[in-house]
């Protein structure tokens, strides 16, 4: 397993940061927030949670990933991958109300799958979590007009 950290701070208030780890949960809006996602499924919803598959842009091409995420607003909500490249990873996102601005932790622990080296997964991990992370600010200046 990689354990992964990282944090980050939106130049928004967490309402707004909020709204947009809402519309997440909708397969319209995820593939609007970041491109590399080429499909979306919603296949059960609670109250506060929902399963998806996503279909997004791997190292080999495109790959699913079944994912379960319970949230917990505004200040948290879990992911674990049920089935895909990191089938068993689970992950946790944070968020802390700082004036106009709002930091953001991810932590997670990731199974390394057969072929590729720890290295190569906290490439892999490294690199989408800043494009994901630039394309929620984009997302977010958009927004605030």
């Amino acid at each position: 397993m990689v354990r992964y950290e990282s944090d980050g701070v939106f130049e928004a208030p967490l309402e707004l940061v909020w709204k947009i780890v809402e519309e997440h949960g909708g397969p319209e809006k995820k593939k609007e927030h970041h491109p590399y996602i080429l499909d979306m499924e919603v296949l059960e919803r609670g109250d506060n949670w929902l399963t998806v598959i996503e279909t997004f842009e791997g190292p080999d091409g495109p790959t699913n990933r079944k994912m379960k995420m319970v949230m917990d607003p505004p200040n948290r909500w879990t992911a674990e991958i049920l089935g895909g490249l990191f089938e068993g990873a689970t992950m946790e996102h944070t968020y802390e109300e700082q004036g106009d601005r709002t930091r953001v932790h991810l932590e997670g622990e990731f199974p390394v799958p057969e072929g590729m080296a720890e290295e190569q997964v906290r490439k892999m991990l490294e690199e989408t979590w800043t494009a994901a992370f630039r394309e929620d600010q984009q997302v977010l200046k958009r927004m605030q007009g």
